[in-house]
């Protein structure tokens, strides 16, 4: 029942919001990699995965905001709550394109990628 919930108020959110957030261009991840000295420790498949403007299971948040920049919406669950999962983002390219939500664990790594919302 919560996370319906949290999809309903997400969706009301997001026909507000609908394009508010951009991805990250080929350009902008290369220069974001060289201005951050931690990204020097990423194993090299999340560095290629950041170059390439992918996201995959097993990122940190750091990470998919390397790839992909801020989320246009985001819904934060409180530690508090014991849910198999945490925090959730949302992208979306502009009003006509396919969502894709981001859910990350509790602890902050990404467990699933949904597109197509």
């Amino acid at each position: 029942m919560n996370k319906i919930l949290n999809f309903v108020i997400l969706a009301l959110l997001l026909s507000a919001l609908a394009g508010c957030a951009f991805i990250r261009t080929p350009g902008m991840r290369a220069n974001w990699l060289k201005e951050h000295p931690w990204v020097a420790k990423l194993t090299p498949h999340i560095a290629d995965d950041i170059a390439a403007g992918k996201i995959t299971v097993g990122m940190t948040k750091e990470e998919v905001k390397a790839s992909w920049g801020e989320p246009c919406c985001a819904v934060y669950v409180p530690s508090i709550v014991r849910s198999p999962y945490g925090d959730r983002w949302y992208y979306q390219l502009g009003a006509s394109s396919v969502g894709t939500f981001i859910y990350f664990s509790p602890d902050g790594k990404v467990v699933d990628i949904v597109s197509g919302h």
